[in-house]
This record gives structure tokens, C-alpha cells and sequence, in this order.
């Protein structure tokens, strides 16, 4: 096993949703928590009137997604004992495990098991948590992988934890980097797997090659809020 954490950086590099309505798309390419809220709730709605697997998936994805964001003001919180800290953290955790309760009854695609390794993975913000939960994660991650090598966004989830463990704790660069390139090669504007690999390769000293890709996703996507700040940061 592996411990590792994975920071905001990585929060904020959320695949967009496949089964989405205009709202929860909007608010993944806005990268907008209070609209991913708002999308959790229409997403209720519909779920509640529809028992098919596609409309419980949008729900699925919209928690995934505000756990996502609310990692955001989880890292900016100032006091690791901070009440910010301690409701944010409290919010992503509400989110993630209704997220993974709704997903154990999806049909056992790919995608569900990305799904759940991803809202696992929210889960995941110290070393006593990846000790806890790191096990379940990679059986997730394995198993998305394994029913659907075509599943770009299941290779994503595969990078994680090669990218953000240290290399005395199982982190692989190059190898994570490799999961990313396959992700991308079968999606290759998935602005994901684009955001962690210029994250990786910025770790990896390789801050122009970063750059490049940071601005190639904000041509498309000027909302892109990982990849002006990385930019921002790099012009102080």
C-alpha cells in the first residue's frame, strides 16, 4: 500500500460529469461550487422520479463534484483546527459517502467503479485517512480499469496516486505520466487528465512543458481556474 493525500490542485481538476444537465456541466466547467449545489439539488429531483441508472449517475456526479470543489476551502482553510477546516471537511465527507451509497447500486460498469475510487479519494486528506481508505481506493481503481481499458477517465484515477505519493511511498512520475498519456490518447481534450499531467510535470521540473499545457486548456476552457492560478503563481 500506499499512503498518499491528494492537495486541492487535484480537487480542482475535476473530469466533467458524462451524465449531465446544462446546470451540473456548467458548474464543472466553472469549476462553481454554489452552482454544483444547485445541480445536486435538480439532480434530487429527478432521481427521485426516475429509478434509472443514467438520472442516480447524475446525482452520483454532482456530489463527486461538490466534494471536489469543497476541497478548495478545505486546503485554504488558515488553521488545520479551523471551524472553515472542520465544516468543509464535514461537507466533503457528507457528500462522498452519499455519493459512493448511491453508486454501489449502479450497474457494475467502468464508470461506477471510477466513480467510487474518485469519491473515495475526496475522502483522503491526511496520512492516518489514506492509511484508512487507500486499500479500497486502488481496489476501485483496479477494477474501472479492468472492466474497460477505453475508459480515458478511469486512467486518470489510475495517475493519482503515482503522481501525489512520494516515491518512497510507492509515487511514480513517469508512470503516472504514462497513465495520463493513455488517458489522453483516448480522450485527448479531457481537460483532467490535461490539468494533472501539467501538475506532474511541473513536479517533475518541467515547468515550460507545464505552462504549455496550463495555456492550451485555458484557450479552451477560460474558466479554467487550476490553470490560471498555476499561471498566476508562476508570474509572482
Amino acid at each position: 500500500m500506499r499512503p498518499f493525500w491528494i492537495p486541492a490542485v487535484f480537487a480542482m481538476a475535476a473530469a466533467w460529469p458524462l451524465h449531465a444537465s446544462p446546470l451540473l456541466q456548467d458548474a464543472a466547467r466553472r469549476y462553481d461550487l454554489e452552482a454544483a449545489q444547485a445541480a445536486v439539488a435538480e439532480a434530487r429531483v429527478r432521481a427521485a422520479q426516475d429509478q434509472a441508472s443514467a438520472a442516480q449517475q447524475e446525482l452520483v456526479e454532482a456530489l463527486l463534484l461538490v466534494a471536489d470543489l469543497q476541497r478548495v476551502d478545505f486546503e485554504h482553510a488558515k488553521e488545520k483546527e479551523s471551524a472553515a477546516m472542520q465544516a468543509a471537511g464535514a461537507t466533503i465527507d457528507a457528500a462522498a459517502e452519499e455519493g459512493m451509497a448511491l453508486a454501489q447500486a449502479l450497474p457494475p460498469t467502468s464508470e461506477k467503479y471510477r466513480l467510487l475510487a474518485d469519491l473515495q479519494a475526496t475522502m483522503i486528506r491526511s496520512k492516518y485517512r489514506a492509511k484508512r481508505y487507500q486499500k479500497r481506493l486502488h481496489e476501485f481503481i483496479d477494477r474501472a480499469v479492468a472492466l474497460d481499458e477505453k475508459n480515458a477517465r478511469a486512467w486518470v484515477s489510475h495517475a493519482k496516486p503515482l503522481i501525489f505519493a512520494d516515491a518512497d511511498q510507492g509515487g511514480d512520475l513517469k508512470a503516472g505520466i504514462a497513465s495520463l498519456d493513455k488517458a489522453l490518447a483516448l480522450e485527448p481534450g479531457l481537460e483532467s487528465a490535461l490539468l494533472l499531467k501539467a501538475h506532474a510535470l511541473e513536479k517533475n521540473g518541467e515547468r515550460p512543458a507545464a505552462e504549455a499545457i496550463w495555456s492550451a486548456v485555458l484557450e479552451v476552457n477560460p474558466e479554467a481556474r487550476p490553470a490560471k492560478e498555476a499561471l498566476e503563481m508562476g508570474g509572482k
